[in-house]
């Protein structure tokens, strides 16, 4: 199934597990798919536990956890310029600025990374 050109809502129903790892708009659209007494995790987007409740699923936020040495074998990956991350877009640490990106976020759509830069007034990728 290609998620970005087929409507998984169209072609899978009363699933036991969805596991969301591409955005809002998909997160928002899980829970129809999802059986009753089912599971919904997200890691990209905290999930509607009242919207669960209602339809009798389990939803969750899934944050990962790395070790220290995984950290540090990244971090020496990157420093090699063997890993690479995308920003799509960094914004300036001001309110108007990280409500921006909240909302743009929300939008889905993501291709990348944004960034909140605490130390620059105005910056755009």
């Amino acid at each position: 199934m290609d998620y970005q050109t087929e409507d998984f809502t169209e072609l899978v129903h009363d699933v036991d597990l969805v596991v969301n790892l591409t955005g809002a708009q998909t997160l928002a659209a899980s829970y129809q798919v999802v059986k009753r007494g089912g599971r919904l995790v997200s890691v990209n987007g905290v999930p509607d536990k009242k919207q669960a409740a209602a339809l009798g699923i389990t939803a969750v936020y899934a944050l990962g956890d790395l070790s220290e040495d995984a950290r540090k074998a990244i971090l020496d990956l990157y420093q090699q310029g063997q890993l690479t991350v995308t920003v799509s877009k960094a914004y300036p640490f001001t309110l108007a600025a990280v409500k921006q990106a909240h909302l743009d976020f929300e939008q889905g759509g993501n291709q990348g990374k944004r960034v909140i830069v605490f130390d620059q007034e105005t910056t755009n990728v």
